[in-house]
């Protein structure tokens, strides 16, 4: 029996019954908002967890997903900061802040207190270097000489240091033109200042290299010295392309970490408006700027902050970086740092008064090589500090110990070897 004609006959019926003025009430409950369908069941233009019907949570914090819909996905929602802490030896980013292990400033309690021990096959500090091949073993160490680095910390590097004589005997660059580390001292043909005269002129390495008397952008018959601000290049050879350059102050927007005035409004990095994302208080334990640096680990905060002699940053910016500041008197090796006229480890003997750890020229002026490292008197990077040697303007070396080094040493003002 077909009774489909008797049901539509009977709703007729019940509805011709109701008063046309009557809402009919449906027989069905009202629905519920399921909070994990992507449909807004209740019909409140509000789906799943935007709905106030569902208490939700980032449930999973490694998916990828934004699984409560707050617009926060995985570690960047603050439901998900137990389960997101940094564990500092794992290799993984786990907090999401785009720092690994010890890299992250989570870890700097947990990190610090491992130094490198130099001599034990072990990667102490977890920053990727082992022994002699950390730059914390500088002086405790043989010197290697092909690594560009001052291993044994008497103030030479590779073949400049006796202890590689054998290695790399008594050579030049014979050879300016065919691709080879001649003389094996880290440079080949015309970068190797034994091919000066030589060579077409390099406008940006402060040497003479065709030997016209004229250097880098002196030489203008050679170098063109006008930075584009716009083209990606570095036109006139200084190592700064474009905004990066500081002929371009005024017409860059400003960089907010590089100490000068790129739009040339008087105001420098943080003081300036256009820098709102900075580390605006440096003393309440809070980061401000969301950098995952809070205070003085943030690097906004230089200049505000007292020196840490570890972070290989200028903390007071007083010019002076960690070991190499006084304020770090006391609390540092004295080798490497025994031309610094400072007393790093506290025992009240100063630089090459430490006999103990530091080799030095002790007499500059008498002819004789004192320390018996092949350089005598003013050649010895151990005179500068006694600060009876004049200042060269091209050797790298602060020769008259007023911690001003080749051109930015007023010395030098005029010196054919400063632009």
């Amino acid at each position: 029996m077909n009774l489909r004609p008797l049901s539509t006959w009977l709703l007729f019926v019940v509805l011709a019954g109701c008063p046309a003025d009557e809402p009919v009430e449906s027989a069905l409950p009202d629905p519920a908002e399921d909070c994990g369908n992507g449909v807004d069941d209740d019909a409140d233009l509000l789906a799943d967890c935007a709905d106030d019907d569902c208490v939700c949570a980032e449930s999973d914090c490694d998916d990828g997903d934004d699984d409560d819909g707050d617009g926060d996905v995985d570690c960047e929602d603050d439901d998900c900061e137990d389960a997101c802490q940094e564990d500092c030896d794992n290799g993984d980013d786990d907090d999401g802040d785009g720092d690994v292990d010890c890299e992250d400033p989570d870890c700097e309690d947990d990190c610090s207190s491992s130094p490198e021990d130099c001599e034990n096959g072990v990667d102490d500090d977890d920053d990727g270097d082992v022994d002699c091949e950390d730059d914390d073993c500088l002086g405790l160490c043989d010197e290697v000489c092909e690594d560009g680095r001052d291993n044994d910390g008497d103030g030479l590097t590779d073949c400049s240091d006796p202890d590689c004589e054998d290695d790399c005997g008594e050579t030049s660059e014979t050879d300016c033109e065919n691709g080879l580390d001649d003389d094996d001292d880290g440079f080949a043909d015309c970068r190797d200042p034994d091919c000066d005269g030589g060579c077409p002129e390099d406008c940006g390495d402060r040497r003479d290299n065709d030997g016209d008397g004229l250097v880098d952008c002196e030489d203008v018959a050679q170098c063109t010295c006008a930075e584009d601000c716009e083209n990606g290049v570095d036109d006139d050879a200084d190592g700064f392309a474009d905004c990066r350059d500081e002929d371009c102050d005024g017409a860059c927007p400003e960089d907010c970490g590089d100490r000068r005035d790129n739009d040339a409004d008087g105001l420098v990095d943080c003081e300036d408006p256009d820098c709102p994302a900075c580390e605006s208080d440096c003393d309440n334990g809070l980061d401000d700027d969301k950098d995952g640096r809070a205070d003085c680990l943030d690097g906004d905060c230089d200049g505000a902050c007292p020196e840490d002699c570890t972070d290989f940053r200028d903390n007071d910016a007083d010019g002076f970086i960690d070991c190499r500041d006084p304020d770090c008197e006391g609390t540092c090796p004295e080798r490497p740092y025994c031309d610094d006229g400072i007393d790093n480890d506290g025992n009240g003997l100063i630089d090459c008064e430490d006999v103990a750890v530091c080799t030095c020229e002790y007499q500059c002026d008498d002819g004789a090589d004192n320390d018996s490292d092949g350089l005598i008197d003013c050649a010895d990077p151990s005179c500068d500090p006694t600060g009876v040697c004049p200042e060269v303007c091209d050797d790298a070396r602060d020769n008259d110990g007023d911690r001003e080094r080749d051109c930015d040493d007023d010395d030098c003002d005029g010196d054919p070897t400063c632009p």
